[in-house]
């Protein structure tokens, strides 16, 4: 992958999930609010009153991305990542939230090594946990997942997939001096990321993980899915965003 224009002509890209590069990445990504709908109208689903007492535990939580409007629409949170960095910055940034920071609890911890004394309503797994992980990385984040969750609460799991017709390779302007291109790598389940943002350079491999393996293995893990919703992403040709939850049973 060529460096931008405005990067020095041997920049080594930066990670893209992780520090600042995941910064810029979830400004980008507040563009597209259908994964965080979507999530928040699936725990409206939850209604058992066993679980009304329940908070729900949120992995990769990132800059709050998806923590806030959770809350915001009532149900308490457990938010969770490895960056510290990202934990402060949201930390700061809960400050004059008022009522709404009331509901948030962060932690520094690990995807897939993490542990409460606690069960959770429902645990969340955005598309950066399903896609960064590889397989048996990903397998254990669900597991662990599955172990804390109330009887009756939800998994909910959100991925990104590329369709068999979809090019393997796009190039987006996403503004004055910004280009994300994703390019799958061949003979692989991979797909490279890079962004371009002035004279700073990103980039991450991120794994293709289609909703049927999701379903797949929530059903091998005892549970039952009850809910999927896929879409089209607005910008990236032949992407597809899928939520898929499912329930423990009580």
């Amino acid at each position: 992958m060529e460096a931008p224009a405005d990067a020095a002509p041997n920049a080594v890209p930066a990670p893209l999930h992780t520090g600042q590069g995941a910064r810029r990445y979830d400004s980008l990504s507040l563009r597209d609010r259908s994964e965080v709908t979507t999530i928040v109208e699936v725990l409206s689903l939850i209604n058992a009153p066993s679980l009304a007492d329940k908070r729900v535990l949120e992995l990769a939580c990132g800059w709050g991305r998806l923590t806030l409007p959770m809350v915001a629409a009532g149900h308490p949170v457990l938010a969770t990542d490895l960056d510290p960095e990202a934990l402060a910055d949201l930390a700061e940034h809960l400050v004059p939230q008022g009522t709404v920071s009331a509901g948030i609890e962060l932690r520094l911890t690990s995807m897939t090594a993490f542990s409460f004394d606690e069960t959770f309503k429902a645990v969340c797994l955005p598309t950066g946990v399903t896609t960064l992980l590889d397989h048996t990385a990903r397998r254990n984040a669900l597991e662990r997942a599955v172990e804390h969750l109330a009887p009756g609460g939800m998994l909910i799991v959100s991925t990104d997939y590329i369709l068999d017709s979809a090019p393997t390779t796009m190039c987006l302007a996403l503004g004055p001096h910004t280009t994300l291109t994703e390019q799958v790598l061949p003979e692989s389940d991979l797909r490279r990321m890079t962004l371009s943002w002035k004279d700073e350079l990103y980039s991450s491999d991120l794994h293709i993980v289609p909703a049927t393996w999701v379903s797949r293995t929530c059903t091998q893990l005892g549970l039952t899915v009850t809910y999927q919703r896929s879409k089209p992403d607005p910008l990236l040709t032949g992407r597809v965003n899928a939520v898929i939850a499912a329930v423990k049973n009580p």
